[in-house]
């Protein structure tokens, strides 16, 4: 396991928090009604971002 600092673990955090609500605002944007579509459009842009990393 690695050492992270208090400030690296609170960069991750707000950076985490900052890719959820783009993530939900993209979705509203497209006005998608099916939760099912929005709940696996979630999960492929959660997936893309953590192959890209």
């Amino acid at each position: 396991m690695s050492k992270s600092t208090p400030v690296n673990g609170n960069l991750i955090g707000i950076l985490g928090g900052i890719i959820l609500s783009t993530d939900s605002v993209f979705i509203r944007l497209m006005s998608i009604d099916n939760s099912w579509m929005i709940v696996m459009l979630r999960g492929l842009f959660m997936w893309g971002l953590n192959n890209c990393a």
